[in-house]
Parts: C-alpha cells; structure tokens; sequence
C-alpha cells in the first residue's frame, strides 16, 4: 500500500498592475511508500474535483493527470491543465459559494483511485473571480450544456419585446385555422376538458354484460406488451415435450375433468406420452432465458432459484450526483434498480426487459467469483465477453453524489461520483 502525503500550493502570479490572472492553480504533493521512501521518477495518476458548497458537494468540475513524480518523490501539477472529465474550470464562479478540492491519487497510474482528501480553497483562487467579475467586458457566451439544451437558449430580445406587447384579444383570420376543427375549440371546451373525470363509476348495465367490464390496469399493461408473433429458437425448448403443445392441447386442458387427481385421462387430453418425462434442471454456464447462468441455489422446499447474465454490455453512468435515492441494499439489486428512475445505467439494462436489473454489490462479487464459466459460455456463443479490467456499476448507492462499483482487475469494491462512465451488465432471477 503507498500513501500520499499531499501539500496543496495555490499559485496566482501576477505579472504587473494591468497582468491577467492564469486559468490554471499549482498544486504538489509528496508521495511515500508505506515504509516511508520517496516514490521517485515514477507515474502517478490524479483525478481533481471542484466541489461546491461543502466537503460532499456536487463536483462543478473534475481532471484528471498522470506524471511522474522527481528524483525527490515531489508530483507537480497545474488544475486547469488536465484531461476534463466534467464541468468548464475558465466559467467557475468562484465568488458564488464556497468551494473545496477533492484529490484522489491511483499511486500506480491507473484508475483506481482512492480518496485521499478534501480541504477548502480559501482566499487565493478568488483571483480568478476578480478577473471573471470585476474586470468583465464584451459580450458574455453562454457555455453552460444545461442552458445550451433548453428551449430558453434561444429567446431573443425580440420575443421579449412580442411577450411585453402581447395581445389579449385577437380574432384569426388564417383560412386554413378557419377550417380546422381545433377553431371551434371555446373557453367552455378547455374548462371541461381541465375538470375532466379523474376517475368514474360505470353505471351501464349494458357495459356491465359485456367481457370489457371485467379488463382491468393490469389487463391493458400485458395487451400494450404483447408479442404480435413469435419464432421460438431456444433448442432446449424445442428439445422438450412442451414443444409440442397446442392451442387444442390447452383447450383440453382447461376442460378436463373436475377431479384433483391427475391421471392419464388429464395425460392424454394434454396431448402428452407418459415414458420418457423428465424435469430439465439449470446448469453453471447454461445458456438461456437471453443471458448465461452464473449463480444456482435451493430454497428450503428444494425448488432451484439463481441468477442469469446478460450477454451484452455498455458504459453509463450511474446517475447525477446530488439526488440520494434510498438504493442502499447491498444483495438486493432489483429493489434498488426500481429506485433509480433517472439513471442512464438503469435505462439501458431495463431496456432489456423489464425482469432485468442492475445487480447489487453482492451480486457483482457473485459474478464476479463465476466470471470462468460465464466468459466460457459467452465466448462460445460469439457474445461480448465480461472483462477482466472493467470497473462495473451496481446499484447499491454510497451516499448523495457516489455510488458503488465493483473492479474485476482485482476484484474488490470501491465508489466513484454517480456522474462517471462505468461498465454496465444486467442480471435476472429465475
């Protein structure tokens, strides 16, 4: 294990009365083995955060460097400079809130970063505030994404002026308005559609005797969802009895005889042969249901359950820091997935179908432990493998701005801010 012992120099040089203040801070740290000795003339990766308002912020903007440290074990990099990640550090306003460093350090180069600190900036930085405020001038660029996206970004002065000077009369007089039905809309209409019924009791005794009358949510959601056909191509299945099922089979099944005993009278109307049944079992590695299975268990009445995973994956993130959904359980990933409403990461495995989740941090250790005989099966089935250096999301949240990942280099648990781009696999139950 190596330890970074970290000093913080925030350098504003000013060349004369009329100098421009750097878009850039000096920050040094001092870097030790675990015995004590320098760590010299080798890579060491940073990863910076800007965090407003306090030590546990929503980062305003991160960086990230890689360089090697000096004959002395001294790293010195400039903030400013560095490979962005999130966020613009020239629009920064730094007069606005307080504002603190975050600096993580992978002492190996790579990215796996443990978190070293977080310390506030005081007074210096607040040059680059002078220079943004007091001595602005020209015309000011809108630069923020969030802004650039919006219907607002393009309101001009113009619109202003046509909203100041609106009419509150007008009569059209566009022929083709004229003879659309929405020109026979009135102020009526609009009130009796705002006061329409949010729910209602159906009093027709002729819908009553209708097959309507008994469809219900649940109903409508499974015909929304429904296939229009289907060619079934799981060669287990076809393998089975049940591939020979028909609608006359099902038919007579439902109208067997009342009795509780199954004898082969029921066989028979089943369109079933009694030799030969058997009860096919999952298998480590087994290919079905649109994943690989990697975890098998029992219940207490010997019924087998595991977990299935999927073939593909993607990269997202987790979810924008600051929210705190309440998706902690560490061996639960579908109660956590169900919380993660506006995550990019949930997006994608949902759009798998709606069995399918993020695993938990648990369940990551599980696929994690199987990785052989999942990649095994993946491989032979041509789909994409699960990589041996990936750092995957769960869905088990640290706190309002981190999240939990789980690295297959080495095979433990860390967190990361919930904007980063992770590795993404989904898992099912069965």
């Amino acid at each position: 294990m190596k330890h970074i012992i970290s000093t913080i120099s925030l350098v504003f040089i000013s060349c004369g009365l009329f100098a421009q203040a750097p878009e850039k801070m000096t920050f040094q740290a001092v870097v030790r083995d675990s015995a004590n000795d320098l760590v010299v003339n080798q890579n060491v990766s940073v990863r910076i955060s800007i965090l407003k308002g306090n030590a546990s912020g929503i980062a305003n903007y991160m960086e990230t460097h890689t360089k090697a440290t000096n004959e002395n074990g001294l790293l010195s990099i400039e903030i400013g400079t560095g490979t962005v990640i999130g966020g613009n550090f020239t629009t920064i306003d730094w007069g606005s809130d307080n504002y603190f460093l975050n600096t993580e350090f992978d002492p190996n180069g790579g990215t796996n970063y443990s978190i070293i600190g977080t310390s506030q900036l005081m007074s210096v930085p607040y040059a680059l505030y002078a220079k943004t405020a007091e001595n602005f001038s020209g015309t000011l660029m809108e630069l923020d994404p969030i802004f650039a996206a919006s219907p607002a970004r393009g309101i001009l002065a113009q619109d202003t002026t046509n909203w100041n000077s609106k009419l509150d009369s007008y009569t059209e007089t566009d022929p083709i308005f004229g003879g659309s039905t929405a020109s026979g809309i009135t102020p009526t209409d609009t009130a009796n559609w705002n006061d329409k019924m949010d729910s209602f009791i159906e009093v027709d005794p002729m819908f009553f005797s209708s097959t309507a009358s008994g469809i219900n949510n649940t109903d409508t959601i499974y015909w929304n969802n429904k296939l229009d056909s289907f060619v079934e191509t799981d060669p287990h299945f076809t393998s089975s009895l049940a591939a020979g099922i028909t609608a006359m089979d099902t038919a007579n099944w439902n109208n067997i005889d009342t009795d509780t005993q199954l004898d082969s009278t029921d066989i028979a109307n089943m369109g079933f042969v009694t030799s030969g049944l058997t009860v096919e079992s999952y298998y480590l590695g087994q290919d079905t249901l649109g994943g690989i299975v990697f975890y098998i268990y029992k219940d207490g009445s010997g019924n087998q359950h595991g977990l299935i995973v999927s073939k593909t994956e993607n990269t997202a993130t987790w979810q924008e820091p600051g929210t705190l959904t309440g998706a902690s359980r560490t061996e639960d990933g579908t109660f956590n997935t169900a919380l993660m409403s506006l995550s990019p990461a949930a997006n994608f495995v949902l759009a798998l179908g709606p069995e399918w989740y993020i695993p938990s941090l648990d369940e990551l250790s599980l696929l994690f432990q199987n990785r052989y005989i999942c990649n095994k099966a993946l491989r032979t089935g041509g789909s994409t493998l699960i990589s041996a250096t990936a750092q995957y999301w769960s869905s088990t949240e640290y706190s309002a701005n981190v999240a939990f990942y789980f690295s297959f280099f080495n095979g433990t648990s860390n967190y990361n801010f919930k904007n980063t781009s992770l590795s993404i696999r989904g898992i099912k139950s069965f």
